[in-house]
């Protein structure tokens, strides 16, 4: 504490200084009184006790400020020859006259030396300088007034007027800048005191920006500051990137060790330098190094509301290993939750508000830090474990959260990855213990030892994929009582508006145990006879249900899928080929997009699609293909699925369900601008059945087109060639229906003749086309017009049925227009105007 009888010195320097300020850069008027001297038997006296180098201030109580003795007579030499020197004729004359001194016959000159005669200073030991070198240090003037130096075994300086100084250190980068009225430099002890308008600014550090204050005294060697009535300025930048400003003052301001200690004595810490949000005033406020904080009887305000009244309060800036959060929940109560990072990185750690005073105390820099003892520190060589977290994206986590009302939970959460992460396990599991008010529902029994285990285990790699899940919970409400932790504590805690995530919002009713695969076998060798041959899914499943409260606590077997499969190869079978050099006519090539917009509309409404442009056509100069082909290719699917409900239970039902799909194609194709076949026969097998009975069925169909592509043609033909289906029941005997395909409206699902023809239009195509639909079907006649260009796409047609006095009636009408800006927007637009109802008219 300042020593009460210190203060009249501080007055006393003031008072020297604002009588000693000489105006030697004016000329006086002649009506102008002199300044009365000092008196002679009232010498200055020295106001600040000197401390010696080897017992700085951190040594010390953090807020004494240092002084120099009053037996310093090189201060009062000092002072002397300043004043002596600086002042004007007549205040020397009237200093000589007072020490009965003889000056009539001396000039001004003159009657300076005789002064500093008379008190034994020697004006040879003084000099006027601009740097002063102190070990690695070294102080460069910017700026002062006017500037006495004292040389004895170390330097001592008296600064005045618009006075700035500039600290450096040889192996540090960056600068301290201290200015103020008047300034006191003692080299030899490596202090200074300023007075008056006090402003010191350090760009090299990443607390404190700038401070204001009436009086400092600083050692520049060892950081030990203090300062009276000052104020600091902080800055941060929040997630948004934004600039948050921070003010601190106080009475009392102290600084230890460059910072690595920042006391406060009544301070205050607000947003705003005038209109204030919200604020923390504090008899006693710490800040420490990496940011932790440190308040006695605290107050925080909002505007000028006080609303929380706390007798200490540590908030720890630089993160500890363990994660501290806490507060108060309406839910759970106050609380406290830890989160210990064992090694890697915990991605569920969020931090605090950024636009808070949390964001004042957050000291980290955007560096990866890691867990060092009890704190997160920057490192430059990590452990070989944690190296691989890194490497793999691993962590391990302990989780331990205490809730007055809810009670205990203890858990881990950890992710592993290995073998070039084609492997990954992880678990998220822990135990409750519920607290004061248990956990209570209207629809499920809770126990009253509640955990959770939530496993998986996946492995990726280029030819197979497996992924194995098996969550279990004693309840449906545990992960949403326990699992969404807040691991993340602000200010805002105090005040119990705490924001918990949201992960789990719903009660978990139902619980699945999967365990899927999926196989790409590589066929390079035995290609093209297997091309693909691929296991999408192969997969179990087994399905809980929590049980309802009249049934107790957990859950109960519901379900086993065993298995399900999803297979799929295909292949060719032989192919003759026959390549001939390819020739093209005069001109530029000009390939035509394919119009898919165009006959998409048909599909829609069901109708087949007969219409469509072709995929690529030549546009009067365009290139022209001799290669012909013939092969036979096939392929094969397989889908099985077999699932018990209630598997534990006595009279189990259950179900089955296959697919077989298998196509044969067989394509050729005479110079392709000519003539292509496409022709294809696909065997389809089904079964299902379940504990009533049994139920398959067998069909062959056919596929067909013809195109020839330079004329715009295209004829399709499709139908159904065998239809066999079997049913059994286990209380009647099997049926059993087969028919064969016939030419009649039923079996012929498609039959048609198109015709179309794309024009380039400047950047865009303009496609012309006709369809009709044959017998056995629905005589129709349907032309169409589509425009395409770029993302733009726009179609009209008109649909003709065939009446039964066998005219064609005007039916349906079509339109449709589309416009699509990729990662923007989309837009379409359907429209079917039934015209047939309005119009009848024969063609």
């Amino acid at each position: 504490m300042v020593h009460n009888e210190w203060r009249p010195h501080i007055l006393l320097l003031i008072l020297l200084v604002v009588i000693g300020t000489p105006v030697s850069a004016r000329i006086i008027d002649d009506d102008e009184p002199a300044r009365y001297p000092l008196p002679v038997n009232s010498p200055v006296k020295p106001w600040f006790v000197p401390t010696t180098a080897q017992t700085p201030l951190s040594a010390q109580d953090p807020f004494l400020i240092p002084v120099i003795s009053k037996e310093d007579e090189a201060t009062r030499l000092l002072l002397l020859y300043y004043d002596i020197v600086h002042a004007t004729e007549e205040e020397n004359r009237r200093r000589a006259n007072a020490l009965s001194l003889e000056h009539a016959d001396l000039d001004e000159e003159a009657l300076k030396n005789t002064l500093l005669a008379f008190y034994g200073i020697a004006k040879e030991n003084y000099q006027q300088t601009g740097i002063i070198e102190s070990g690695p240090y070294r102080l460069e003037i910017l700026n002062a007034d006017r500037l006495a130096v004292v040389k004895r075994e170390d330097v001592l300086l008296l600064l005045d007027g618009n006075v700035a100084i500039r600290f450096t250190q040889a192996d540090v980068q960056g600068s301290k800048t201290l200015s103020a009225s008047s300034i006191i430099l003692d080299a030899g002890r490596a202090m200074l005191i300023g007075l008056d308008s006090v402003s010191l600014t350090d760009d090299r550090s990443e607390t404190v920006e700038s401070i204001q204050s009436s009086m400092i005294a600083l050692y520049w060697q060892t950081g030990d500051l203090v300062m009276y009535d000052g104020m600091t300025t902080f800055e941060r930048i929040n997630s948004d990137k934004s600039t948050v400003n921070f003010f601190i003052s106080g009475k009392k301001i102290s600084f230890v060790q460059d910072r690595a200690v920042i006391g406060f004595q009544d301070g205050l810490i607000t947003t705003s330098e005038k209109d204030a949000y919200a604020s923390i005033s504090a008899r006693k406020l710490f800040f420490i190094e990496g940011g932790d904080m440190f308040l006695e009887h605290a107050v925080i305000s909002i505007g000028r509301v006080p609303f929380l009244w706390v007798p200490f309060l540590f908030y720890p800036g630089q993160t500890f290993s363990f994660n501290p959060a806490f507060g108060f929940d309406s839910d759970r109560g106050m609380f406290f939750s830890t989160t210990t990072e064992l090694y890697g990185k915990y991605p569920k750690i969020e931090k605090s508000s950024d636009s808070s005073f949390s964001t004042l105390l957050d000291a980290s820099s955007n560096t990866e830090t890691y867990r060092s003892g009890w704190v997160y520190k920057e490192t430059e060589e990590l452990s070989s474990l944690q190296t691989w977290a890194k490497e793999s994206s691993s962590y391990l986590a302990l989780l331990a959260d205490a809730y007055i009302d809810g009670g205990l939970f203890f858990g881990i959460d950890t992710v592993n990855s290995f073998f070039k992460k084609s492997h990954k396990a992880s678990l998220f599991g822990g135990i409750a213990i519920p607290g004061a008010s248990a956990a209570s529902s209207g629809a499920y029994s809770i126990p009253s030892f509640r955990y959770v285990v939530d496993g998986s285990y996946a492995i990726d790699t280029d030819y197979a994929d497996v992924s194995l899940s098996i969550p279990f919970y004693s309840d449906p409400l545990v992960l949403k009582q326990y699992a969404n932790r807040l691991t993340s504590f602000s200010i805002g805690a105090l005040r119990g508006n705490q924001q918990f995530p949201d992960t789990y919002k719903n009660d978990i009713v139902s619980m699945n145990w999967l365990l899927n695969a999926s196989l790409r076998v590589p066929t390079e060798s035995i290609k093209p006879y297997l091309n693909t041959f691929t296991i999408s899914q192969l997969s179990a499943k087994a399905v809980w249900k929590a049980k309802p409260k009249s049934e107790g606590p957990g859950y109960r077997l519901s379900s086993v899928d065993l298995p399900v499969l999803n297979m799929a190869l295909g292949g060719t079978l032989l192919r003759f080929e026959h390549k001939q050099q390819s020739t093209q006519t005069e001109g530029k090539p000009t390939e035509v997009p394919i119009d898919t917009e165009s006959s998409k509309v048909f599909h829609d409404y069901g109708i087949p699609d007969k219409f469509a442009a072709a995929t690529s056509v030549s546009v009067a100069k365009a290139q022209s293909s001799s290669s012909s082909y013939i092969d036979l290719s096939y392929s094969f699917t397989q889908n099985f699925s077999h699932q018990m409900n209630n598997p534990l239970q006595v009279g189990q039902d259950y179900s089955l369900y296959g697919k077989t799909q298998g196509t044969i194609t067989l394509g050729a194709s005479i110079a392709p601008d000519w003539l292509s076949l496409d022709s294809k026969l696909i065997p389809n097998i089904t079964f299902d059945g379940d504990e009533s009975g049994r139920n398959a069925s067998v069909f062959l169909t056919s596929q067909n087109t013809v195109s020839i592509a330079r004329f715009g043609l295209t004829y399709r033909l499709s139908s159904k060639l065998y239809d066999l289906r079997f049913s059994r029941t286990f209380d009647s005997q099997s049926t059993i229906s087969e028919t064969w395909g016939s030419w009649n409206a039923q079996d012929i699902t498609v039959h048609s003749l198109t015709w179309s023809l794309p024009v380039s239009i400047a950047t865009g195509v303009l496609t012309m086309s006709v369809g009709a639909s044959l017998p056995p079907k629905t005589i129709s006649l349907t032309p169409k017009l589509a425009f395409s260009m770029q993302n733009f796409n726009a179609s009209f047609s008109q649909k003709f049925v065939n009446s039964p006095s066998q005219a064609l009636n005007i039916d349906m009408s079509y339109f449709d227009v589309s416009y699509a800006y990729p990662d923007l927007f989309n837009f379409r637009l359907d429209a079917t105007y039934d015209t047939g109802r309005f119009l009848d008219a024969d063609i």
